[in-house]
C-alpha cells in the first residue's frame, strides 16, 4: 500500500489510517542521506509502493493488544526499511529490472548503489530500534534476518532441481517470507507488553506468511500482469521450483510429467507459447484449485490464532487481511 493507497472511510484498516500515514512520513525522513544517490535510491524503493503489509501487521497487533503510544510506529518504520533493503538486495541477486511495474533501483543506478543503499536502510533500521529502546524487537528481527538468508541460500541450492518436495518448499517459504511476518506480529505484541500473546501473534503471522507466499507463487503462473505489475512465468524461467510445479510433477501422468520437466529445463529460453502449454497442463490437473485450497488452509489457521485476542477493530482487520491475502490478485 503506497501513500496514495492508504485506507480511508470504513475499510478494515481505517482504524490505523493515521498510524500508517505517520509511518510514511517517518520512512520519507529516513530516506534522506548526505549522499544524494543514496537518498534517490531509498526514496525510489519506498515510493514504489507495495502493500506495506509488514508495518500494517505490526501496528494492528500492537493496537489490538492495547498499545496506544508511538512505539509501534517506529518499530513499523524499522521493519519496512528492512523489507525495502531486502528488495534492493534481491533485485541485484535476481538481475531484476522491473518491480511493481517500475524500473528497479539496480536498473537505474546500478547494483553497487542498490546494495549500498540497502545497507544504509538496514543500518538505520537498527539505529531506530536501539534509539527507541526496542531491544527485544531488535533481537527478534535479527533472528529473522538470519532465517531469511538461510532460506534464500537453500532456495538457490535447489534452483533447477525438479525433485523438490512439498515439505522442502514449505521449509523455504517459512524462512524466506513467513518468519518475517511472524516477527512483525510478534513485535507488535512485544511493544504492547503482552508476552502471553506473543506466541499466538507469531503463529498468526507465520501461517499468514505461508498463505501469502503460496498465493504469490500461484500468481506467478496465473496472475494478470496488468494487476500484479510483473510478467507471469518468472519463477519457471529462473528455474525456481515453486508449489504449482511441485504439485504437478508429484501427481502428473508420466507423459505429462516428462513434458513439464522438458519445458522446465528451458529456463530463460522458455517461449510464451511454451509457458502457455505449462499453464494448460496445470489447469487440466486442477493445480490452481489445489494451490488455492492450501492457501485457504493456512489463512484459516492464522485466523484461529486470534481467538485469544481482544474483540477490537484491529483484531477484525487482522482477520480480514487473512481472508484477503489468500484470494488476492496482486
Amino acid at each position: 500500500m503506497s501513500a496514495s493507497q492508504l485506507p480511508s472511510g470504513n475499510g478494515p484498516l481505517a482504524c490505523i489510517e493515521k498510524d500508517l500515514q505517520a509511518v510514511e512520513e517517518l520512512l520519507d525522513r529516513q530516506a534522506a542521506s548526505e549522499v544524494p544517490v543514496a537518498s534517490d535510491v531509498c526514496r525510489h524503493v519506498h515510493r514504489a509502493g507495495g502493500k506495506r503489509l509488514r508495518p500494517t501487521l505490526l501496528i494492528l497487533t500492537a493496537r489490538a493488544l492495547g498499545c496506544r503510544d508511538d512505539s509501534p510506529l517506529w518499530a513499523a518504520a524499522a521493519v519496512e526499511m528492512i523489507h525495502a533493503a531486502t528488495l534492493l538486495h534481491d533485485d541485484v541477486v535476481d538481475g531484476a529490472t522491473k518491480r511493481r511495474g517500475t524500473e528497479t533501483a539496480a536498473a537505474i543506478w546500478g547494483p553497487t548503489a542498490a546494495i549500498m543503499s540497502g545497507d544504509i536502510l538496514l543500518a538505520r533500521s537498527l539505529a531506530i530500534l536501539v534509539e527507541r529502546s526496542l531491544s527485544e524487537v531488535l533481537h527478534r528481527l535479527a533472528g529473522t534476518a538470519t532465517t531469511m538468508c538461510r532460506a534464500e541460500l537453500m532456495q538457490s541450492l535447489h534452483r533447477g532441481r525438479l525433485d523438490v518436495d512439498l515439505d522442502t518448499y514449505l521449509e523455504v517459504i517459512r524462512g524466506k517470507t513467513a518468519d518475517f511476518l511472524a516477527a512483525c506480529c510478534e513485535s507488535g505484541a512485544i511493544v504492547a507488553e503482552r508476552p502471553d500473546l506473543q506466541p499466538a501473534a507469531a503463529r498468526y503471522g507465520l501461517n499468514l506468511g505461508i498463505a501469502f507466499q503460496i498465493t504469490d507463487d500461484l500468481l506467478d503462473y496465473f496472475g494478470d500482469p496488468l494487476v500484479t505489475g510483473k510478467p507471469v512465468g518468472a519463477d519457471l524461467r529462473e528455474r525456481k521450483p515453486t508449489i504449482p510445479l511441485i504439485l504437478a510433477l508429484g501427481s502428473a501422468p508420466p507423459e505429462e510429467a516428462d513434458r513439464l520437466e522438458s519445458l522446465s529445463s528451458l529456463g530463460p529460453k522458455l517461449t510464451a507459447a511454451q509457458f502457455a502449454e505449462v499453464q494448460s497442463i496445470l489447469i487440466r490437473m486442477g493445480i490452481p484449485e489445489r494451490v488455492s485450497g492450501l492457501a485457504d488452509h493456512y489463512a484459516n489457521q492464522a485466523v484461529r490464532e486470534l481467538t485469544a485476542f481482544p474483540d477490537t477493530p484491529e483484531t477484525a482487520a487482522l482477520v480480514a487481511i487473512a481472508a484477503d491475502l489468500a484470494h488476492r490478485r496482486a
